[in-house]
């Protein structure tokens, strides 16, 4: 219920306006001041729902979030500036390269350098949620300016949440983009 409210009040916004049309069509035909109150508590609520969305800020957008803002270290080449983001027991793979939290920013650095990365585009992320752990299956679309291509990589992120903050705790990949 809370995703619903918080990510994705599309379907609240349809039913609520649904509800209202109707109550409109037995307004014209009656004009009864009740149903017209009824359609602007219907308006508001709306309206409620809107800036209680727009104000909540949930898990799942904070790591969406924080990933982003990690491919654009990368892009920008502010290898550093990922180490905040990275748990104390990070491991992970990079290719076919075991990683620590002590050599993820060098990694980076190096594969930028090799490609030639020029801009990373997000095309999806799903975040699923289970307590103080998180897993992320993330699509990105890398362009590079040495080879002038474009390569849609997949990669899985689990996240731990120390505090306030949700921090890597492993990641894989990059793979092709495409899981079968």
């Amino acid at each position: 219920m809370a995703e619903l409210l918080f990510e994705r009040p599309l379907s609240i916004y349809i039913v609520l306006g649904f509800i209202t049309l109707i109550l409109g069509v037995f307004w014209i035909t009656s004009r009864n001041k009740k149903l017209l109150l009824a359609m602007a508590i219907l308006i508001a609520l709306g309206g409620i729902v809107g800036v209680v969305a727009h104000l909540v800020v949930t898990d799942r957008e904070i790591i969406i979030a924080t990933a982003r803002d990690i491919a654009r270290f990368v892009q920008d080449k502010q290898y550093d500036r990922i180490l905040p983001h990275v748990d104390e027991d990070f491991r992970g793979r990079i290719l076919d390269r075991q990683i620590s939290k002590g050599t993820i920013a060098s990694t980076a650095k190096s594969k930028v350098r090799q490609h030639g990365v020029f801009e990373i585009k997000f095309s999806r992320a799903e975040v699923e949620i289970n307590g103080a752990t998180a897993e992320m299956d993330c699509r990105t679309m890398v362009i590079y300016s040495k080879e002038n291509t474009k390569a849609p990589l997949s990669w899985d992120i689990t996240w731990v949440k120390r505090g306030d903050r949700w921090l890597i705790k492993s990641l894989d990949g990059p793979g092709l983009g495409i899981k079968l």
